[in-house]
């Protein structure tokens, strides 16, 4: 094109004057090889201005300002700003003038950026410099770890978004993590650090990592691996006149038993080791009739030893006194007690059960209680029911009583307690004591006075409620009228029974229940039973109704008082639990009906955790306080405290004070530092302390503190205190559940 220009101004200056010379330069020129800026011979000017910033763990937004008549732009990436022509990477050719940039980039990592404008295949000089550093990655929040049987410990943590994975660091001191043991890589935002020794301590630390960059380490967490347990169901009882026998359960992870023997009970740290035994039973033969012999258990492990069992003593029978011998199957006598006492033990076919069934007889032939005690070993991960059955018709109108853990029952408890655990079932029959038989509502009468208690325990922890439910069934073949029969279980807190329901289909009357007490079967011939002064059925009845005056459901208002308990203002003051779970709500009608809420919607915790939640004390409710410190004393049990003391730790300062405004430990040294996200995340939820008795404690979402339940009557008073009024307007647009 500008050959064409210059050809036509020399045409021009010969018709102008042919022999005439004009001299002088075009200046400027027309087309694609020009550009605005006047530069001549197709090389552009680089872009004036360019900036970068980051977008995430490995994106880099670029953008520069557009040159005229550029065919297209050349950006280079480099970790440096230098060296720029023998070292840089293109990133990419494009027309665009921004991109982001993905090309494999790295976290936490500054890079750097120029560009090049190109025509006619001419790139420009460099641009300026333009830098960004990629996010850095995020520390996984909220490591906890806890201990999941005698070497193994469970660790969870908060997920971090975007990353490849989590890196686990393990060590046996808080120090020199530099050379920490990495004991994990995993996707997963939960570990459990196997293969560990009994009773010692390890401490944690988690980094995220994306490719080959990790974050920085998390705070450290600390757990201990459980102690062995002492074994469980330990008896001892005369198996003739020269032996006696000892019977105790298995304690997961042991080697083997060792067991001490006296002729007195006392002074047993100084007493040596009798015998030692890999078995779960031993005869001791070779003593004298007529003796009286006391004996004592430990668990081993390596060098790990469980503490003492209690003691059990026997005594050998009479020279001449009638036997009961010694061997085939455990069979032994205690004639003393006027009864006998026979143990029978198999295994399953499959072995996943060790079985000890008890049967005592009085002298003149009567059955007066029977027992099973079932040991079980799941598989890591359970996919089979296990069912432990016991052989009543000896002892009561019920002919057998069974209980089945699912699978998801099995898992629960291994998830909890670690992957080696067994299982113990035990499972008695016995006759009502005066106090249940009395406490029997209208209409109701106990099928033979027969109560069935139910025991699970697992590396000697009881364990007495259930996310997973249990089934239970009663076998009542040759029981009149079935239709009036139901599963009922006994309150000892409320001193009455609670019917479960249940249905019966080919003699066999079965329920589901969430947590273990005593139970039995239940005709009722009236229409209605009474629970503290309020009709069973009034209170269906009520549900009832409400349910039909129930509008469309507002999940909003829902999540807004979830956890909390509301008053219908407008009615009668009727009290509801809006679980934060299922997100409906549950008419509390009575002390009995919030016992029951405390079983259904409790929560497993444990102590450690407990303690980071702080204590509230309802100043309305009235309780005895036998210490005078401002702390009731069935608080004080569920602390721990000595309810005769104000001062337990005698620290000179009250219970009260420590707990309630000092934040500091009333059993000693220390003071107790409370989690905002433990508090946060258990607002509004119901609580039971799995390392002690099941105690019940309601985190109320007001002032995310723990109000202690000694039992329900206490439940259904301090909930309507710390309770929220709300229109029928309002809470007809909740939907409603049932017990």
């Amino acid at each position: 094109m500008k050959k064409t220009i210059i050809t036509i101004l020399t045409l021009i200056s010969l018709i102008l004057s042919p022999s005439v010379v004009y001299g002088g330069e075009v200046s400027g020129c027309i087309g694609s090889g020009c550009d605005g800026g006047g530069s001549v011979g197709g090389i552009p000017t680089p872009p004036a201005s360019i900036s970068a910033s980051a977008s995430g763990y490995a994106q880099i937004n670029v953008s520069w300002s557009a040159v005229d008549n550029a065919d297209n732009y050349k950006l280079y990436r480099y970790t440096q700003d230098a060296d720029w022509d023998s070292l840089a990477t293109l990133a990419t050719t494009t027309a665009d003038v921004l991109y982001s940039d993905t090309g494999g980039l790295n976290a936490s990592t500054t890079y750097y950026y120029k560009v090049k404008a190109v025509r006619d295949g001419n790139d420009s000089a460099w641009s300026a410099t333009a830098s960004a550093a990629t996010d850095v990655l995020a520390i996984p929040a909220n490591l906890s770890a806890g201990a999941g049987g005698i070497t193994q410990i469970n660790l969870t943590w908060n997920a971090v978004s975007g990353v490849d994975g989590y890196k686990l660091y393990r060590s046996t001191a808080d120090a020199d993590w530099s050379s920490a043991t990495l004991a994990a890589t995993t996707a997963n935002t939960s570990y459990t650090d196997s293969g560990l020794n009994i009773a010692a301590a390890y401490y944690y630390r988690v980094k995220s990592y994306l490719g080959s960059i990790d974050s920085e380490f998390s705070a450290t967490t600390t757990a201990t691996t459980n102690s062995l347990s002492a074994p469980a169901g330990f008896t001892a009882s005369a198996g003739g006149e020269s032996q006696i026998n000892l019977s105790w359960n298995a304690v997961s992870g042991a080697q083997g038993y060792e067991i001490y023997r006296q002729g007195s009970d006392g002074n047993w740290d100084s007493a040596s080791v009798f015998t030692s035994t890999s078995n779960a039973s031993y005869a001791n033969s070779g003593l004298s009739s007529g003796a009286t012999y006391y004996y004592r258990l430990k668990s081993y492990n390596g060098g790990n030893k469980s503490e003492f069992t209690a003691t059990k003593s026997a005594t050998t029978d009479a020279s001449g006194g009638g036997g009961g011998g010694g061997g085939g199957g455990g069979e032994s006598t205690a004639p003393a007690s006027g009864t006998q006492t026979t143990t029978t033990t198999s295994t399953s076919s499959d072995g996943t059960q060790t079985v000890n069934e008890v049967e005592t007889v009085t002298t003149s032939g009567v059955v007066t209680g029977t027992s099973i005690t079932a040991t079980i070993n799941p598989p890591a991960v359970p996919s089979n029911t296990q069912t432990v059955s016991l052989d009543t018709s000896a002892a009561a109108d019920v002919n057998q009583v069974g209980v089945s853990l699912s699978a998801g029952v099995l898992q629960e408890l291994l998830n909890t307690y670690g992957a080696d655990s067994n299982v113990v079932v035990e499972i008695s029959s016995n006759q009502a004591t005066a106090a249940e038989a009395a406490n029997l509502g209208s209409g109701q009468f106990l099928i033979g006075l027969d109560v069935f208690s139910i025991n699970i325990t697992v590396n000697g922890n009881s364990v007495t409620s259930f996310a997973n439910p249990l089934t239970l069934t009663f076998d009542v073949a040759g029981i009149a009228n079935q239709s009036e029969l139901t599963v009922a279980w006994y309150s000892t807190e409320l001193n009455m029974w609670i019917e479960l329901g249940g249905t019966v289909s080919n003699n066999v009357l079965t329920v589901t229940a969430g947590h273990l007490t005593d139970f039995s079967v239940i005709r009722t011939t009236g229409a209605e039973g009474e629970v503290l002064g309020v009709k069973i059925g009034d209170a269906g009845n009520f549900v009832a109704a409400e349910k039909e005056l129930l509008t469309a459901i507002d999940k909003k208002l829902t999540a807004r008082v979830a956890g909390k308990i509301l008053l219908q203002v407008e009615n009668h003051g009727e009290a509801w639990y809006v679980d934060p779970v299922s997100q409906k709500r549950y008419y509390l009608a009575n002390g009995a009906a919030a016992y029951e809420a405390l079983r259904k919607f409790g929560l497993g915790i444990t102590n450690a955790n407990l303690a980071k939640i702080p204590v509230g004390i309802e100043e309305r409710f009235k309780d005895t306080d036998t210490d005078k410190d401002g702390l009731a004393d069935k608080l004080e049990e569920g602390l721990g405290t000595d309810k005769a003391k104000k001062d337990t730790d005698g620290d000179g300062v009250s219970d009260y004070e420590e707990v309630i405004n000092q934040a500091t430990n009333p059993l000693g040294k220390g003071k107790i530092y409370y989690s905002t996200s433990l508090i946060s995340r258990l607002l509004g939820r119901i609580v039971l302390q799995v390392e002690s008795k099941g105690e019940a404690w309601y985190i109320n979402p007001a002032d995310g503190r723990r109000y202690y339940m000694k039992d329900g009557a206490a439940a259904y008073q301090i909930m309507r205190f710390l309770s929220l009024g709300i229109t029928n307007e309002n809470i007809r647009k909740i939907d409603i559940g049932e017990f």
